[in-house]
């Protein structure tokens, strides 16, 4: 199947959802941003029909864009299979935009900057200011924390040891291209951020049902989070293409 024809069996569904769940998303754009993302990587035109369908489904469920410009999300492969991939970014705009996250900030702590975390019986303390205009010595850790609309304030506080820890579960960490190497700040606050989605409280913003086939940013951590959807949607591709099949473009389709 050529992947104009696979992306199009989605949209049904994926205009049922956003129909349902009151999604600003434009099937037009997003059919198009799935296109782009299969044609640029022979490696998602691989992947079995069934969880290319069902990560481009998802994109619907979550509510996020496939626009390059916003990186938001992507469809990546994971070994046969595809899958929605939330960023960093992706990340901040769920919990600001679909959990009662008012304010969310992370950031690197280095060793000459002034850092406090403890908690009270009046809640968390967390104190941070940079030293910007000096030397601010080595990175010791990162932290994320968010402020809710009924002012309770959660965070997560990392130090080396734990994000190392955490580093090593990346299959990509030690390769020269990865964001580890490039990016290295970035990712540091990148890990608070994941760990804090992980804790913050769920609202009835939040699905009932857990999906499967959605990764956090390529780092190996728990695949699965809730989003807005009904118990009817469920594991809806798995049920209809059970076969497994790549991807059949033109450029693939020669080269047999």
């Amino acid at each position: 199947m050529k992947t104009k024809e696979l992306v199009a069996k989605v949209e049904d569904k994926f205009l049922q959802v956003v129909q349902e769940t009151g999604s600003q998303l434009s099937w037009v754009k997003e059919s198009g941003f799935a296109l782009q993302c299969l044609d640029n990587n022979p490696m998602l035109q691989k992947c079995d029909q069934a969880s290319v369908m069902k990560a481009i489904y998802n994109v619907a469920l979550t509510g996020l864009t496939l626009n390059p410009k916003l990186a938001y999300c992507y469809l990546v492969p994971r070994g046969n299979k595809a899958v929605l991939d939330i960023s960093y970014q992706g990340l901040i705009y769920l919990m600001t935009n679909t959990l009662n996250v008012k304010y969310l900030h992370a950031d690197e702590i280095f060793e000459n900057d002034e850092f406090d975390y403890y908690t009270d019986q009046t809640g968390i303390k967390l104190h941070h200011r940079p030293n910007k205009f000096g030397d601010r010595g080595k990175s010791i850790g990162a932290f994320a924390v968010a402020y809710l609309t009924d002012g309770e304030c959660i965070a997560v506080v990392l130090n080396n040891n734990e994000i190392e820890a955490i580093k090593k579960t990346s299959q990509s960490a030690n390769s020269k291209f990865s964001p580890w190497v490039t990016f290295e700040g970035e990712m540091r606050k990148k890990t608070a951020v994941k760990r804090l989605w992980k804790i913050i409280p769920k609202t009835d913003k939040v699905a009932e049902a857990t999906l499967e086939g959605i990764n956090i940013d390529n780092d190996n951590f728990d695949a699965t989070f809730k989003v807005k959807q009904k118990k009817v949607y469920g594991n809806i591709f798995e049920q209809e293409f059970e076969e497994v099949e790549p991807v059949e473009t033109e450029e693939n389709k020669e080269g047999e």
